[in-house]
């Protein structure tokens, strides 16, 4: 994902509530807008750290919720709905790819659930583009029952999508108003996914301004801009236009409003506002990603289509049936780690025992009821959280999706041609290095050994297995990085490693990497541990690193925002997260073959 750089805007921040932008005249029209974006077919909830205040004296607590869930959303989405008048529900893209929901049904299931739903509109992301104009057109295009928009992409050489190119814009009336809807996507696709070379992606300005002023010709005045370009670039073409009312984003996956009763991190204010080339004001919003949090904001217009002010409402869609507390005192005072599941059967409390969750019972199970009630409560009473069960219909939907994925599951994805225990230049952790380094074409890539979980075993490997190896969830990214900064990179992984896990070689793996080698002495000090580096060359020889050359490197994002003390890798330039998931890079690199590590890529020189 992009950072914002030094762009000049003017970005007015704020927090949750109702906001009045001066003396405006009184609005005329109330419009309140429901998003999502980044969805890639998490179909599943997955598991989120927050920070509670559970009070009694507990203070705030580590507390693992589930989030998202697309039919936990489907029930927050509704709800929302029937409680605001004049509503629509938008999709700012990337509906596809993430998990083995796209591996097995390609789309369809994604495509399901959102007709369920019943979007208003939506735009493309660069990820409905992954298998090509194929994927696009059977499994999105002729499927989807909502309008789908895009302005900046010339579908004009692809003759396969004739009959379903999205228009540039679409009008809806609502409540006797005109609301326009413009799309637009990220150029970097045809550098992170597959569109192929006829489908061609314009710089989303110019297009986006002609939209406008058709629009305004039309007698439409309040515009709504669909984005799939990632935060820094809506603030920068909010900018760049005029006669925008609101940009809903995506692509960046980026956590906007103030979470900080929740302990989230936000990477700016909901909405952040930009001046665009008329003076007039720009609301900017994102809705994070795999719709963790649904967006949510009541506009209300004057008489000239002009935003005069808003009440933002967006929450974090939060599951009522698991939660785990961290450092929870048991009646003696010693912290626990506790978890409280409910289900048909009703409430069931377990210990961490240091192996396992014990279930407990009697006084014990008596006093942590109490610190749930306490749970409870301050989740339902925060106006941040969603606490949600299941949407019925969206449920018995996602089921019978679901048993095919855990079918899948059981296949064999590949085969592993000798035992592949981790350790320095072995196991798993190379070949995800080289699945890594081949999906995004870079020409280096790293990863982090404690991302690799698990050895593999000479022979078949099932899908679940693949996932048991990597099970993050971790995303790919890309940037630049000179020379000194690779080194500088594989500094912190050593210095980390040897640590973390001492100078057990040649079990202590260091580091995971594809397209370098480079000898290690763990005996010097860091910065001058990693020496003779080497960068694999499209030739297949390997020629020394140069410290002034730039190079391209992809990671995973937990390392690329610092994990594990990669601190080198938070410097470095166009950073773009491809949002292609490490697991399903690995399935797909593996497929039709026999896996085996290759020649060692570091060496230990003492």
């Amino acid at each position: 994902m992009k950072r914002l750089g030094s762009v000049a805007l003017a970005i007015l921040v704020l927090a949750f509530g109702a906001v009045n932008l001066g003396a405006q005249a009184a609005p005329d029209f109330s419009l309140n807008l429901i998003h999502v974006n980044d969805t890639h077919s998490h179909f599943d909830p997955g598991t989120v750290k927050l920070s509670l205040d559970l009070g009694s004296g507990l203070g705030e607590k580590p507390v693992y919720v589930q989030m998202g869930g697309f039919p936990e959303a489907a029930a927050v989405i509704g709800k929302l709905r029937a409680e605001d008048g004049n509503s629509v529900v938008v999709h700012a893209g990337d509906f596809f790819q993430g998990t083995l929901y796209f591996t097995k049904y390609q789309g369809d299931a994604d495509v399901a659930f959102w007709n369920l739903v019943g979007l208003d509109a939506a735009t493309l992301g660069n990820h409905e583009f992954d298998k090509g104009v194929p994927l696009l057109k059977d499994h999105f295009l002729s499927k989807v029952k909502f309008p789908v928009v895009s302005c900046n992409i010339d579908f004009s050489r692809e003759p396969a999508l004739k009959g379903l190119v999205p228009p540039p814009f679409i009008v809806k009336v609502i409540g006797g108003q005109k609301i326009g809807f413009i799309g637009a996507t990220t150029t970097e696709t045809p550098s992170i996914s597959s569109p192929g070379p006829t489908i061609t992606f314009l710089d989303p300005v110019a297009p986006v301004q002609e939209a406008i002023d058709r629009l305004h010709r039309e007698g439409v005045d309040k515009i709504i801009l669909l984005s799939h370009l990632g935060y820094p670039a809506d603030l920068d073409l909010a900018a760049k236009v005029s006669g925008l009312s609101v940009i809903v984003g995506g692509h960046s996956h980026t956590l906007l409003g103030d979470w900080s009763s929740i302990g989230l991190r936000a990477g700016g204010p909901y909405p952040s506002l930009v001046t665009d080339t008329s003076g007039a004001k720009v609301l900017v919003l994102q809705a994070w990603s795999w719709a963790r949090v649904v967006g949510d904001i009541e506009l209300r217009f004057d008489g000239r289509g002009h935003v005069v002010s808003w009440t933002a409402k967006p929450v974090a869609v939060v599951g009522n049936t698991s939660f785990r507390i961290y450092d929870l005192p048991n009646p003696a005072g010693e912290p626990k780690r506790v978890q409280f599941v409910q289900g048909a059967s009703g409430l069931e409390i377990s210990e961490f025992d240091g192996k396992a969750y014990a279930p407990v019972s009697g006084e014990l199970r008596a006093f942590y009821e109490k610190d749930f009630d306490r749970l409870e409560k301050a989740l339902a009473e925060n106006p941040e959280i969603a606490l949600t069960a299941p949407d019925p219909r969206a449920a018995k939907l996602a089921a019978g999706y679901a048993a095919g994925v855990r079918q899948l599951q059981h296949e064999v994805a590949t085969q592993a041609g000798e035992d592949l225990a981790r350790g320095l230049n072995t196991g798993p952790g190379p070949i995800i290095a080289d699945a890594m380094r081949l999906k995004t074409g870079a020409q280096i890539a790293i990863t982090n050994a404690g991302g690799v979980r698990t050895d593999v075993l000479q022979g078949p490997l099932t899908v679940a297995q693949v996932y048991e190896i990597i099970p993050f969830g971790d995303t790919l990214v890309t940037m630049k990085l000179s020379g000194a900064q690779v080194i500088s990179t594989l500094e912190d992984a050593v210095d980390f490693a040897l640590a973390t896990y001492g100078h057990s070689f040649p079990r202590n793996p260091l580091t995971y990497v594809s397209g370098i080698r480079f000898d290690v002495n763990p005996n010097n000090a860091k910065g001058s541990r990693v020496s003779d580096a080497q960068v694999l060359t499209s030739e297949g020889s390997y020629a020394p690193l140069e410290s002034a050359a730039t190079y391209s490197v992809c990671v995973n994002d937990f390392i690329a925002a610092g994990g594990d003390k990669y601190r080198t890798l938070t410097s470095g330039s166009d950073p773009i997260d491809t949002g292609f998931i490490d697991a399903e890079v690995l399935l797909a690199y593996a497929k039709d073959k026999v896996l085996m590590n290759d020649k060692p890529r570091i060496r230990i020189v003492e």
